[in-house]
């Protein structure tokens, strides 16, 4: 009697280390699949070209002044429009920059006033210039849905556009490297 004990014992010791060895391998196997990088996207529109880390998927939409596209956790919109300065005869640089820094600050209060009181913290706006195209950048968080938003708005004389980045379940760290790998690929015409 003592044996068959000990005999069923090893049996099932045998099979639950058969069964983490396998249920080891199968994730080990996942593990090295999705540490295998995906290839970039890269997206050629009319009015602006970037490439999105790892595969993404467009959103089909009916407004013409919008982008949208998504990866699993993330999404990035982008916003198109024509000009604010229009020809550039008619404003000189400072009316630009004085232009420019209204609409960025319009935008930012509608974005907290679209939100929950309190619900997405904003940090204030960081404005840059490059080869005469006007560049502002913005980040929050949404603690409620663990949201992480930056926004970039570009305008020169031929274009102002938003591209908005959202991540879910991204640490500050991690949201900064995505967007900013994005937003540094982002180039519009002049």
């Amino acid at each position: 009697m003592f044996r068959l004990r000990t005999s069923r014992r090893r049996s099932v010791c045998l099979a639950l280390v058969l069964i983490c060895l396998t249920a080891g391998s199968t994730l080990q196997s996942q593990s090295k699949s999705k540490e295998t990088p995906q290839p970039d996207t890269p997206i050629n529109e009319t009015s602006f070209r970037l490439t999105l880390p790892g595969k993404w998927t467009p959103i089909p939409s009916n407004d013409p002044t919008l982008r949208t596209y998504h990866s699993t956790s993330e999404q990035l919109s982008v916003s198109i429009f024509g000009s604010l300065f229009g020809a550039s005869s008619v404003m000189d640089h400072d009316a630009k920059v004085t232009t420019f820094k209204r609409w960025v600050a319009k935008i930012r209060t509608l974005e907290s006033k679209a939100a929950e009181p309190a619900a997405v913290e904003l940090t204030e706006p960081l404005f840059g210039e490059s080869r005469g195209t006007l560049a502002a950048r913005y980040t929050g968080y949404d603690r409620a849905r663990k949201r992480r938003v930056h926004c970039m708005l570009l305008a020169n004389s031929v274009a102002f556009e938003i591209f908005y980045y959202e991540g879910l379940d991204l640490s500050e760290h991690a949201a900064e490297d995505r967007a900013k790998a994005i937003f540094n690929s982002v180039d519009i015409p002049r």
